[in-house]
């Protein structure tokens, strides 16, 4: 005696393996033309402006506290003090400025030709169609204590950031 029923069970499942794999295969296809297709631009320097901004900060200052001597020792390495590469280095332009009861620091390493570039852009009413040259950029101030000194400060730090990454 034979069971139709579980012939019938098993040849039902196998057709409907054979149909799921079709649809996956179809999907697989409209996706990955779709993907090919349609691509997106997605500028990231803002954010990256933004995360290196964080980055130099906590590289010279610890507990709220900075370090002016060593600050000072790299004044113009300070992207080298905190380990970035020079292929970095060279899409980078940071500037610190410190500002307490005896004045104002200023230290800078990178590329300061995006500093004129982002102010160029953000100038002009017809810059739409430059978005793409836009540098990156973050700004951020912080209060902190001068290390040896009761003297508090204001850090600001401005990062930019020149082009994407290459890959």
């Amino acid at each position: 005696m034979k069971n139709k029923k579980a012939e019938t069970a098993v040849s039902e499942g196998m057709q409907m393996m054979y149909r799921i794999f079709l649809v996956l295969m179809v999907a697989f296809i409209i996706l990955g033309i779709s993907g090919t297709i349609y691509r997106n631009y997605i500028d990231v320097r803002t954010v990256e402006a933004g995360i290196l901004n964080k980055k130099i900060f906590e590289c010279f200052v610890q507990d709220n506290v900075i370090d002016m001597i060593n600050l000072k020792n790299n004044e113009n390495t300070i992207l080298d003090f905190c380990g970035y590469s020079e292929i970095e280095i060279e899409r980078f332009f940071v500037q610190i400025r410190i500002t307490n009861n005896t004045g104002t620091e200023t230290y800078q390493q990178g590329d300061s030709g995006s500093v004129w570039i982002l102010d160029t852009i953000q100038a002009s009413q017809k810059a739409n169609n430059f978005e793409y040259y836009e540098p990156g950029y973050s700004s951020t101030t912080y209060n902190v204590t001068i290390k040896n000194s009761a003297n508090s400060a204001e850090i600001n730090i401005q990062t930019y950031i020149n082009e994407e990454t290459k890959r």
